[in-house]
């Protein structure tokens, strides 16, 4: 059987895999401390919303930590296993969860004050325009398909910073897209007719960009 490679290099071997943790300092001490921001800030009603952000804390930890990204480093299965965890798995669990104002409230004062002048900066009309779901859908597909071209794909499994910029757009793009289906904020979600289009019109996608990569030379 033939082993797909992710990149040129060494696979690693079955009895290096469960040492193979990633100990980033700068990914482990984010997590750490968006978990602590979150359990301090959020409100006791809550508790659903509290699962799902545990859950995808879960997620990311699995794709980012655990030794599935030092695997794919090496096979585009485990690759690709991780774009899912990412888009699939951790994306919609956020953007239910919806812990932006728990993380705020929890956070240090000067990061609130910070959060503040970047939403002014940022004016009330830019922000809107990420809740429109034809746009939020746009931006999610042009982001996995740029990323998956061979110049940019190459270009992430040489770098880490360019590999971290993907993971981000990945993950940020998804949350975006997934705010519009199940956010349980009110007025955010749009009907549930029109999420099921815009999960249909993503999966739909996705499957023609895997049928291009299978067969791409």
């Amino acid at each position: 059987m033939l082993t797909v490679l992710a990149h040129m290099g060494r696979p690693l071997e079955p009895h290096d895999l469960w040492g193979a943790w990633n100990p980033d300092p700068l990914l482990l001490v984010g997590l750490a401390v968006v978990g602590w921001a979150y359990a301090r800030g959020r409100e006791p009603a809550g508790r659903a919303r509290g699962w799902a952000f545990a859950g995808a804390l879960a997620a990311l930890t699995v794709a980012l930590v655990s030794p599935l990204d030092a695997l794919a480093g090496a096979l585009a299965s485990a690759h690709m296993v991780q774009h899912v965890l990412l888009v699939l798995v951790a994306a919609p669990l956020l953007a239910y969860a919806a812990p932006s104002s728990a993380v705020l409230r929890g956070a240090p004062a000067a990061l609130r004050r910070g959060a503040v002048r970047l939403r002014d900066i940022l004016g009330v009309r830019g922000l809107e325009v990420w809740r429109d779901p034809v746009v939020v859908w746009l931006a999610h597909v042009a982001v996995l398909w740029l990323w998956h071209a061979a110049v940019l794909y190459d270009a992430a499994l040489g770098s880490a910073w360019v590999h971290a910029l993907e993971h981000a757009t990945f993950l940020v793009t998804a949350v975006l897209l997934w705010r519009v289906v199940v956010s349980a904020r009110r007025g955010v979600a749009v009907s549930q007719g029109a999420g099921i289009l815009i999960v249909f019109g993503t999966a739909m996608q996705s499957v023609f960009l895997s049928v291009l990569m299978v067969f791409a030379s």
